[in-house]
């Protein structure tokens, strides 16, 4: 998988949908299953629509799932985040389902932080309405890896 996060629809009921949701820096990937509402895709377009540059300051915190133990299957958090020239931040908190090891109740979890611009967005938001309406199947929000102090894209380091 290239860099990004990828939600993947794997099934659904009347109340739920599971998704596979993957997160990748170009070093290291992440992958879990999580249920969420059947509205939760839509929800989540209408959310990010509204995060434009200049005009959104501060972070969009949203997410999938729970890390609480005892919650079905795995969880999810991204946080998003304009930089002064228009670039996204992406920190984002990828957790397993719980499960028992030996006699604790654990699950493994991976943090990663990527970079999009504005078009990477659009193209995510486009993709995640056509999963929404079953004419595809999964939806990435395209990202390109932070190194060190600069910025790696498909052109090559932003200082």
């Amino acid at each position: 998988m290239r860099e990004g996060i990828r939600f993947s629809k794997i099934g659904h009921d009347e109340d739920f949908i599971e998704i596979e949701a993957s997160v990748c820096d170009g070093v290291s990937f992440f992958s879990t299953s999580i249920y969420i509402a059947n509205d939760a895709i839509e929800i989540l377009i209408h959310v990010l629509k509204k995060f434009k540059y200049p005009e959104y300051s501060g972070t969009l915190p949203f997410g999938f799932g729970s890390f609480e133990r005892g919650m079905a299957k795995g969880a999810i958090k991204l946080g998003l985040t304009f930089d002064k020239l228009g670039y996204i931040f992406i920190a984002a908190e990828i957790q397993s389902e719980h499960e028992q090891l030996c006699e604790e109740n654990v699950a493994s979890k991976a943090s990663m932080h990527l970079v999009a611009d504005q078009t990477m967005l659009a193209d995510f938001i486009a993709e995640l309405a056509e999963l929404e309406s079953g004419a595809r199947t999964d939806a990435m929000l395209r990202s390109w890896k932070v190194l060190g102090r600069g910025r790696t894209s498909l052109a090559g380091t932003v200082r």
